[in-house]
C-alpha cells in the first residue's frame, strides 16, 4: 500500500470535515485582504481627494458616500475590526475541524498498527526491535497528526496567500508588484535546498530516535539481570553513547533548521527593504499614491511570512512523508496467512511428522525428524541446546511454518497448513520455558488465554501446585508487576502452567516448562497433570529425565535429527544420549 493510501484510507469518514477546514483557511485569507484596501481606500479617497476606485463605489455609496465617511472616520476603523473579527472566527473553525480529523487519523493508524502486528508472524517480531516499533507508533504517528493539523492547512494557506496577494498586487501596480515579489524564488530555492539536507537528516534522527527508544526498553525489561551482574555502569554508558549519537543528530537538525530561518530573514528584509525605497522614490515622483504604498507595504509583509513558511512546510511535509513511510514499512509487512478453505474440524491429538527437515537460515535445525503419537499419550523429548526441541513446538503451533517439500506435520491425518492458525492455536496450547506474564492480577494471567469460573482457575492452580503460593501472597487479585517481576522463575511458570491448563486444549506443549521448580514440586505437578490431562496428548520438552522417564514414548534429539525414540526402559538398555544424562543424573542423586 503506497504512503498517500495509507493516509487517505486513515481519515476515512472525516475527510469532508477535514476539507471544510480547508475551506475555512482559503476564507480567512480573502478576509486578510480587507484591511490594506481599507487603509488604501481611507487615505487616498477618504481623507485625500482621488475617486473611489469604480469596484468600490457601491459599497462606499451604501455607507453614505465620502461625506459621511469623512465626518465618521470610525466606520472604516470598523470596518477592519470587523473583518479582522471574522477572520479570527474562521480562523477558530478552521482550528476546530482540523482537531477531529487529525486526532482520528492518529487513532486510526495506531489502531491499524497494532492489529496488523498482532497479525504478523513470529519470525518478524523476532527481527525488529520493539522500542523501534514503539517510535514508529507514538513519534512517527504524532508527525502525521501534526501535519493534518497544522502542516497541510498553513501550507494551504501560504499557497493561497501567495498566488493572491501577487494577483492583488499586479491589479494595483505592476511596477511595485516586480519590486515586491523579485526576490521570493529565493524562498523556493532555498526551501528546495532545505528539503534535500533536512530529509535525509530527519530520517537518521528518526531511525535514532527508534534506536534510544529500543535501548531504554530492552534495559528496563531486563533490569534484574543488570541488577544482578553490576552491568548498572555499562548500561548507563551505553545508553549515554545512544544518547550521544541522537543529541548529535538533533543539533544537526536544529543547524539546518537556523541557517534556513536566517537566510529566509536576510530574503525578506531585503524585500522590504526594496519596496520601501522604490515606493518612496513613487511617491516623490507622483507616480504611486500614499495610500496604494501602505497597502502595498502591508501586501509585501502578508507575502513574505508565507513565502518563507513555504520552505519550512516543505520540510514538515517531507518528515510526514518519512514518518509515513515508516509506517508503511509495518503495515506492508505480509501478516501470517490461512488457507483459502480452513478444514477446522474437531482436534482429538493424534500428532505425525513425517521427514520434517527445517532451519531458520541456510543450515537447518530439523533434519528428516519422524514419528507418531497418538491421541492420550505423553512424548518426552530430550536434547542438548540448540537440537531442535523447541522448534517442534513452534512448528506444531504454527508460529514457523513448514516450506514445501520439507516433510508434513498431521493432527488427526490432516495436514496442519490446512488448519487455520487460530484453530490449530485453540487446539495447541503451549508454555515456554520463560513465560510472559502481564502486569495485572495472578487471575487475570490465569485467565488471559481464556476466560473461565473461578473455581475452574482455582482447580488449574492447584494442579500447576501455585494455588496454595497464590493465596500467600495475597490472592488471585495481587498484581505480578510488569513481566511477573514480583514472582519467582519456578511461580511464574507455574502460573503459566494454570493459563494453558484452564485452555483445556486436546494437545499441550511443556517447553521446558518445569526447569525452575525443584523435583518434588516437578513430581507433584506430573502426578496432578496425569489426572487433569485425562485423554489429551501431552509433549514434555526437558533436561531432566526424572520429568521424562513416565513418558509414553521419550524422542531423543541429536544435532536435529532422532537418535533414538522409545520407552524409558528401552532407551537405558542401548548406548544414547538419554542413557548417558540418565546415568550421570542417577550418579549425581545417589
Amino acid at each position: 500500500m503506497k504512503r498517500i493510501e495509507i493516509y487517505f484510507s486513515a481519515l476515512r469518514g472525516r475527510r469532508g470535515l477535514f476539507v471544510t477546514a480547508l475551506l475555512c483557511v482559503i476564507i480567512t485569507n480573502l478576509l486578510d485582504f480587507i484591511a490594506p484596501q481599507v487603509v488604501r481606500l481611507t487615505v487616498d479617497s477618504v481623507i485625500g481627494d482621488l475617486e473611489f476606485p469604480a469596484w468600490a463605489t457601491g459599497f462606499t455609496d451604501a455607507l453614505g458616500g465620502r461625506d459621511n465617511l469623512r465626518a465618521n472616520i470610525w466606520i472604516c476603523g470598523l470596518i477592519v475590526v470587523l473583518a479582522a473579527a471574522l477572520s479570527g472566527v474562521t480562523g477558530f473553525v478552521r482550528r476546530f475541524f482540523t482537531l477531529e480529523p487529525a486526532e482520528r487519523i492518529a487513532q486510526n493508524l495506531r489502531d491499524r498498527m497494532y492489529g496488523h502486528v498482532q497479525r504478523l508472524p513470529f519470525n518478524w517480531h523476532v527481527n525488529v526491535q520493539t522500542g523501534d516499533i514503539i517510535q514508529r507508533s507514538t513519534t512517527d504517528v504524532d508527525m502525521v497528526r501534526n501535519f493534518t493539523a497544522n502542516t497541510l492547512p498553513e501550507f494551504v494557506r501560504s499557497l493561497v496567500m501567495i498566488v493572491a496577494t501577487a494577483v492583488v498586487m499586479f491589479v494595483m501596480d505592476p511596477i511595485m508588484t516586480i519590486a515586491g515579489v523579485c526576490l521570493m524564488p529565493l524562498f523556493a530555492i532555498t526551501g528546495v535546498i532545505y528539503h534535500k539536507k533536512i530529509s535525509k537528516t530527519w530520517l537518521a534522527l528518526d531511525e535514532a530516535e527508534g534506536v534510544l527508544q529500543a535501548a531504554v526498553q530492552e534495559n528496563l525489561s531486563g533490569v534484574r539481570v543488570v541488577r544482578a551482574f553490576g552491568r548498572e555502569r555499562f548500561e548507563i554508558d551505553r545508553f549515554d553513547e545512544k544518547n550521544n549519537h541522537y543529541f548529535k543528530k538533533a543539533i544537526k537538525m536544529g543547524n539546518g533548521l537556523a541557517s534556513f530561518w536566517s537566510f529566509s530573514d536576510l530574503i525578506g528584509i531585503s524585500q522590504m527593504f526594496l519596496v520601501v525605497i522604490i515606493g518612496i522614490i513613487r511617491v516623490l515622483n507622483g507616480d504611486l499614491t500614499v495610500g496604494t504604498f501602505l497597502t502595498f507595504y502591508m501586501y509585501t509583509q502578508m507575502l513574505i511570512w508565507p513565502a518563507r513558511e513555504t520552505g519550512r512546510l516543505i520540510s514538515d511535509m517531507a518528515k510526514c512523508s518519512i514518518s509515513l513511510g515508516r509506517i508503511q514499512e509495518v503495515l506492508n509487512a505480509e501478516p501470517e496467512q490461512n488457507p483459502e478453505n480452513p478444514i477446522d474440524t474437531p482436534i482429538s491429538g493424534d500428532i505425525t511428522f513425517e521427514n520434517v527437515t527445517f532451519g531458520y537460515g541456510d543450515e537447518p535445525v530439523l533434519k528428516d525428524v519422524s514419528f507418531s503419537l497418538s491421541q492420550g499419550q505423553v512424548l518426552g523429548v530430550l536434547g542438548s541446546t540448540g537440537s531442535g526441541k523447541s522448534t517442534l513446538a513452534y512448528l506444531l503451533t504454527r508460529l514457523y511454518d513448514l516450506p514445501e517439500g520439507n516433510g508434513r506435520i498431521t493432527i488427526n491425518g490432516v495436514d496442519i497448513r490446512d488448519f487455520s492458525r487460530e484453530h490449530i492455536r485453540r487446539n495447541v496450547a503451549m508454555v515456554l520455558q520463560e513465560p510472559f506474564l502481564y502486569s495485572k492480577t495472578v487471575g487475570d494471567n490465569i485467565k488471559a488465554a481464556t476466560a473461565g469460573e473461578r473455581s475452574k482457575m482455582e482447580r488449574a492452580a492447584r494442579t500447576a501446585a501455585i494455588h496454595d503460593t497464590i493465596l500467600e501472597l495475597g490472592g488471585y487479585d495481587t498484581k505480578v508487576g510488569e513481566r511477573g517481576v514480583t514472582l519467582s522463575g519456578g511461580q511464574k511458570q507455574r502460573v503459566a502452567i494454570a493459563r494453558m491448563l484452564l485452555q483445556d486444549a486436546p494437545i499441550m506443549i511443556f517447553d521446558d516448562s518445569l526447569s525452575a521448580v525443584d523435583t518434588q514440586t516437578d513430581a507433584q505437578i506430573r502426578k496432578a497433570l496425569r489426572k487433569h490431562t485425562g485423554q489429551a496428548t501431552v509433549i514434555i520438552i526437558s533436561h531432566r529425565i526424572s520429568t521424562l522417564m513416565e513418558a509414553d514414548k521419550i524422542l531423543v534429539l541429536k544435532d536435529g535429527a532422532v537418535e533414538a525414540i522409545g520407552s524409558h526402559t528401552e532407551l537405558v538398555k542401548s548406548e544414547n544420549t538419554y542413557k548417558r544424562v540418565y546415568e550421570l543424573q542417577s550418579a549425581i542423586v545417589s
